[in-house]
């Protein structure tokens, strides 16, 4: 092999030199048009139009060639940090923020979904499902997974249901009791298809991080709403294989799990824990996107509002009501965030978990419901107090269990 030595290297028609080799090992490349696939270490580029390269790494870790560094994660809340709800789950519902937990159709199974503080380097928090009781084996149609659905709006750009439809590639860490293969299910909702595939877990009762590409959907598109766009599930334990495997397919709506998948939850311990998870176009796995608590927190707020926060605590003001005639009160709130759609209410009944203050006379009450004129930017809800009509009321919970939220989940 022959080898170059030069100190500069000149630019034919400006005679100026471009690429110049420093005393250390470094280089220097400047005042050229495009750079392709260069790989430069120790060095800089300066004065170039068109850095050009199918896999661009900056200080060993891969960026996008394409596309923002910023609003790169489609996942919110990937890093777990926020959760309004409980700490703990015995059945289906949500466990973190945009994490929810299925159980579906279990004849034996119980157990443990947890938020846990638990997790990999660069993480606070991740979830856990562990088995406490045991499932004898697993039919069709049961199943334990985890879940994360994304609003159609938020996928546009993906092209999905196109000849240009993009690819995604999904990242998250991983830690399980057992070693063997997984699934992931990710479904197009408004196309009813479906895309099944696999990760392996290597060690046991490690944190291990994951990536895996998934091919753009050509056959089927998203509507621009915002209902759902795709919903993809980590898989635990299902009774149902998929048809085909790594191909979208209209027979794979599912969820399934693959062929050969571990068996899971017919041992008591079993556990699955996730953490870290990133999903973003393009075929390259890039360094999990950290956003503040409060971006966080304002994105889950579009799906789940929770006033009180897991606070546990009486006297805390709620709001300001007006008592419409001698025995019904009316409240209008405003969330933080617009809400994705008019939102149910998630609001605890229980002997005086609430109470109103006016004239010098605290009355307490059990619950509230929401009234049919609310919307997603103002939320209007009613109880039944008595007091005098036209008063202005000051409202707070009253009771370390009350709860007062309100969900607009998909």
């Amino acid at each position: 092999m022959s080898t170059l030595k030069a100190t500069n290297i000149k630019n034919v028609s400006s005679g100026t030199n471009n690429i110049v080799l420093g005393e250390n090992g470094g280089v220097v490349i400047s005042g050229l048009a495009t750079v392709s696939n260069a790989n430069v270490t120790g060095g800089s580029i300066t004065g170039v139009s068109t850095v050009s390269s199918t896999a661009f790494s900056v200080n060993g870790n891969a960026y996008p060639s394409a596309g923002p560094l910023s609003n790169r994660n489609l996942i919110i809340n990937g890093a777990m940090t926020v959760h309004q709800r409980g700490s703990n789950l015995t059945s289906g519902g949500y466990i973190a923020d945009r994490w929810s937990f299925n159980a579906g159709s279990l004849d034996q199974w119980a157990g443990d979904v947890t938020w846990e503080t638990d997790s990999p380097d660069g993480f606070s928090r991740s979830i856990k499902m562990n088995t406490t009781t045991a499932e004898t084996s697993f039919e069709a149609g049961e199943e334990l997974s985890f879940e994360h659905r994304i609003e159609a709006q938020n996928l546009q750009h993906l092209d999905w249901g196109t000849a240009n439809a993009k690819s995604l590639t999904l990242s998250f860490w991983v830690k399980c009791n057992k070693t063997g293969t997984q699934s992931i299910h990710v479904r197009a909702h408004d196309a009813s298809d479906g895309y099944s595939t696999s990760y392996s877990i290597n060690s046991a009762d490690t944190w291990e991080y994951k990536t895996i590409v998934i091919p753009g959907n050509t056959a089927g598109s998203i509507t621009n709403d915002n209902g759902i766009g795709i919903w993809i599930r980590w898989i635990a334990a299902r009774g149902d294989t998929a048809v085909t495997e790594d191909a979208w397919d209209t027979s794979n709506i599912g969820p399934y799990a693959v062929s050969g998948a571990m068996t899971f939850g017919t041992t008591i311990g079993d556990y699955l824990q996730l953490a870290g998870v990133q999903l973003e176009v393009g075929s390259v796995a890039t360094p999990f996107e950290h956003r503040s608590y409060g971006d966080e927190l304002a994105k889950c707020q579009r799906y789940y509002w929770n006033l009180l926060l897991e606070k546990g605590q009486t006297d805390l003001y709620l709001g300001n009501a007006t008592q419409y005639n001698s025995s019904t009160i009316f409240m209008t709130l405003h969330p933080p965030v617009t809400m994705r759609t008019e939102p149910s209410a998630d609001i605890s009944n229980g002997t005086s978990h609430f109470a109103t203050l006016a004239n010098d006379t605290a009355a307490n009450f059990d619950t509230w419901a929401i009234d049919g004129r609310s919307g997603a930017a103002a939320v209007t809800v009613s109880a039944t107090v008595s007091g005098t009509t036209g008063h202005s009321l000051f409202v707070r919970s009253q009771n370390t269990s009350a709860k007062f939220a309100f969900s607009a989940e998909i």
